[in-house]
């Protein structure tokens, strides 16, 4: 179960190029998808910035650290590279809109602090 919910959330935030082959479909249908993807990410990226996924994601991962490379199983070497993947596709999200009109901090700034 541990390993669906990373899988899940991997999936669910991965950028919309890596679905493109790396560039913006020429066909409008393709577009609009494409476009759909991505508004969807920004509208979700301040949700990801949330302290406590965070803090789950270190007490996951820092146990599989401090062990020697040598140590780890096939589920460390997993979850290692699920989170670092996860937290890639999160930083990756374009985040245009901005918090608060008042303040300079986006959605991007959030996850960062």
């Amino acid at each position: 179960p541990k390993k669906n919910l990373f899988r899940l959330l991997v999936n669910l935030t991965k950028p919309p190029l890596v679905c493109f082959d790396g560039k913006i479909p020429k066909d409008v249908t393709f577009t609009n998808v494409y476009l759909n993807i991505e508004s969807h990410l920004q509208k979700t990226k301040a949700n990801l910035a949330n302290e406590k996924l965070f803090e789950f994601l270190v007490t996951k991962v820092q146990p599989v650290l401090v062990k020697d490379w040598l140590d780890r199983s096939d589920e460390d070497d997993f979850i290692v590279h699920a989170v670092f993947t996860l937290v890639r596709n999160i930083l990756s999200i374009k985040s245009e809109r901005q918090i608060s009109e008042e303040s300079d901090i986006n959605a991007h700034d959030l996850v960062l602090w």
